[in-house]
């Protein structure tokens, strides 16, 4: 809400351009006739991006494997491998020998992944279609 309190409406394509329509219905305000509601914290946008509608959403602007890009966050990798968020995350954290099940490059907190590491970890059968 901002000052006035009245709530503050953004379409997705504004707040993250590059969005298909499935994630805007996905996350449509019922107020806000063709406009979205854009996460107001950290914590709902790691909701919406956890979300199965946002995978979907993902999987639809990127139809095949071959279609996604080359580097990926924690999120759209979850969203290609179709598998939770924190299943990724654990992946990445080093062992106490210094590995980790899935190659990867920190860069202060985030997290980089090449879709050649995400197709050597496993992708399952299956899920792609």
């Amino acid at each position: 809400m901002n000052r006035s309190g009245s709530r503050t409406l953004l379409t997705m394509k504004r707040a993250t351009p590059g969005f298909s329509a499935d994630l805007q219905a996905a996350t449509r305000n019922s107020a806000g006739a063709g406009q979205c509601m854009a996460p107001a914290t950290a914590v709902s946008a790691h909701k919406l991006k956890c979300s199965a509608d946002w995978q979907d959403a993902l999987w639809a602007k990127w139809t095949s494997p071959e279609a996604w890009p080359g580097v990926l966050d924690l999120y759209e990798a979850a969203a290609y491998l179709r598998i939770s968020y924190d299943a990724v995350r654990d992946a990445c954290i080093q062992a106490r020998d210094g590995t980790a099940k899935l190659a990867h490059q920190r860069i202060g907190s985030s997290y980089r992944i090449r879709k050649l590491s995400l197709d050597r970890y496993g992708i399952v059968e299956g899920r792609h279609s």
